[in-house]
């Protein structure tokens, strides 16, 4: 038997929620994550909704999210934010996306499988889920070096606590003071993301 639920999203608050965030000055580019299925609003029509407000970026989980967002229309960057198999570098490249690597074997794989295109490093700094170890950033320095064509264009991290954003003594400052430390030995990596929306209130 099927009940009476349905869900009303409310393109409104969408822009509304877009347009705050323009207004924060200290922000440069905006990634909406809008992985599981824009967690439950219909990625395809957030998708389309936020390219018409000006979005040029966006993150999914995983590869077949990038594929529901790219037939939507989306044509900016999409991230994927999860680990990925080696047989599904090919997909990478299909639906132009841009992985976010926090496994050595996923980069291993990205050399393997040719992928030339950006790619973002994630960084454990104290989330403890996703993303490499301060004390691999030799190992990742070394592979670098010897792998050119790995294009390298951005770092980034997960805060644990991100309310506690603003307080010097908090768990934040002490994963954004290991971020800085690891991202000085790459000076050729010259972007980097680590805010999330509770980062700011």
């Amino acid at each position: 038997m099927s009940r009476p639920t349905f869900a009303e999203i409310d393109l409104s608050a969408l822009e509304n929620n877009w347009n705050l965030f323009r207004e924060i000055q200290t922000v440069d580019k905006i990634v909406p994550v809008i992985k599981a299925n824009a967690y439950g609003h219909d990625d395809r029509l957030v998708a389309h909704h936020l390219q018409e407000l000006g979005a040029q970026h966006c993150a999914v989980a995983m590869v077949e999210e990038a594929q529901r967002v790219r037939e939507a229309g989306f044509e900016g960057s999409i991230l994927i934010l999860g680990p990925f198999s080696r047989s599904e570098i090919p997909f990478l490249k299909k639906w132009r996306c841009t992985p976010v690597v926090g496994e050595k074997q996923n980069l291993i794989d990205l050399e393997a499988e040719s992928f030339v295109d950006p790619i973002h490093i994630k960084w454990d700094t104290g989330m403890n889920r996703l993303g490499l170890q301060a004390e691999e950033s030799h190992w990742l320095k070394v592979f670098m070096e010897t792998h050119p064509q790995v294009d390298v264009q951005a770092f980034c991290t997960h805060f644990l606590k991100a309310l506690d954003y603003s307080d010097s003594s908090g768990h934040s400052a002490h994963q954004l003071e290991l971020f800085k430390k690891i991202e000085a030995q790459f000076p050729q990596v010259k972007k980097k993301h680590l805010l999330n929306s509770d980062s700011f209130f």
